[in-house]
């Protein structure tokens, strides 16, 4: 059984908490290789950007936020 991360009388989902973390960290991992002009050598940065998120959602999701 999942639990929910509570917040008050707020329930959040832990996948939910594990995304807007993964998004923000995924932001500055972007702009990080931006500013070092690693993202140069990609075809195409946004994708980077999903890909990075998704990674990072994977990552948090299975050790910050546990179900």
């Amino acid at each position: 059984m999942p639990h929910d991360l509570a917040l008050g009388d707020v329930y959040i989902p832990p996948l939910l908490a594990a995304a807007v973390v993964a998004l923000i960290t995924s932001r500055y991992t972007a702009r990080f290789m931006v500013t070092r002009g690693i993202m140069e050598h990609f075809a195409n940065p946004p994708l980077v950007f999903v890909a990075l998120s998704i990674l990072y959602t994977l990552l948090f999701g299975a050790t910050l936020f546990p179900t």
